[in-house]
């Protein structure tokens, strides 16, 4: 009996350490710590100006000499697969967050700005995908693995310039996907001189909704984290060229990069409160001025002997006083 029961808890300890082991070689598996970004503490106004994102770490993006490409960690596919023009595309993108937002900018340089199409399928037009998962699948806040996609469009759905957002939800356990609306979703973009700016903000009232146990974000927050950028120069159907950033280990993730393989980011301190310098306290115009201590005048010699001999003069009489008293 002893012997069984022996056997039984060490096979029970043995299968926990699998159990264990297994989960940490997952939560490396879909978040890469090697690929960090930053997000900024700050509120931004979503006009698609670009303005109001000067402290957010910028994140560059080239189709040719890109560090990530020689990592391992940007794939290529339809026409970029092969044939990468610097002139054709290349983008900066921004992140910040408060604690209503999660806020994405992209500037875009793009020799062909595609106003077609609209959020629901991006990868048909000029658009982008950026993918946020608050806690990795096998964390205990997200047991179903949920991810968000934002996806969204430099056309506002009817061919003219302003944006368009919805968000593809996929939950990994259930293996599915679903586009929906974002709401409280925030989009606005515009033309500039080669290309576009757009800016997306997303509630983290959002998040909440799909993942009940994210109370919402703070600072030192690490969320899963990339981008799928999409660029069509005409209006062929399918998508034309595309590129998948900070992925890894793309091809082992079931279902793709929909469900993982990606970068970290991190939500950033609130930069501190400028210190207050207090003022000297003023001094009243009628106060009495302290009496002036008289100068010194080392220059004049006349009274420097006058000093001495008062000095001398002084002690010769209280030297005669005590004399006297001992006569």
């Amino acid at each position: 009996m002893k012997t069984n029961t022996k056997k039984f808890l060490t096979a029970l300890f043995l299968a926990a350490i699998i159990v264990l082991f297994s989960a940490s070689v997952s939560a490396e598996h879909y978040w890469n710590n090697d690929i960090k970004f930053y997000a900024a503490y700050g509120t931004v106004e979503i006009n698609g100006d670009g303005n109001g994102w000067d402290d957010a770490p910028a994140i560059e993006m080239k189709l040719n000499g890109d560090p990530m490409y020689a990592k391992d960690f940007m794939v290529y596919q339809g026409g970029w697969d092969d044939d990468r023009a610097d002139s054709d595309y290349s983008g900066t993108y921004k992140v910040k967050w408060d604690e209503n937002y999660l806020y994405f900018l992209e500037d875009r340089n793009d020799d062909v700005v595609n106003l077609s199409g609209d959020a629901m399928e991006p990868y048909l037009t000029d658009g982008t995908l950026v993918f946020t998962q608050v806690d990795s699948a096998d964390g205990k806040m997200n047991p179903d693995g949920i991810s968000v996609h934002a996806f969204y469009a430099v056309g506002n759905g009817n061919g003219a310039i302003g944006g368009d957002l919805r968000a593809r939800v996929c939950n990994m356990e259930e293996g599915s996907r679903e586009t929906v609306e974002i709401p409280g979703g925030k989009v606005a973009s515009t033309l500039k001189s080669g290309g576009f700016i757009i800016e997306v903000a997303i509630p983290w009232s959002f998040y909440s909704s799909l993942v009940p146990n994210f109370k919402g974000p703070s600072a030192g927050d690490i969320l899963g984290w990339s981008y799928v950028v999409h660029d069509n120069d005409d209006d062929s159907p399918g998508f034309v060229k595309q590129f998948c950033y900070a992925i890894d280990g793309q091809g082992d993730v079931p279902g793709g990069y929909d469900f993982g393989g990606w970068g970290v980011l991190e939500l950033m301190a609130p930069p501190p409160p400028p210190a207050v310098v207090e003022e000297p306290a003023a001094v009243a115009a009628d106060a009495p001025a302290a009496a002036e201590a008289a100068p010194v005048r080392t220059g004049d010699g006349t009274a420097v002997w006058v000093a001495l001999l008062s000095m001398v003069l002084a002690t010769g009489a209280i030297a005669a006083k005590k004399a006297k008293k001992y006569i």
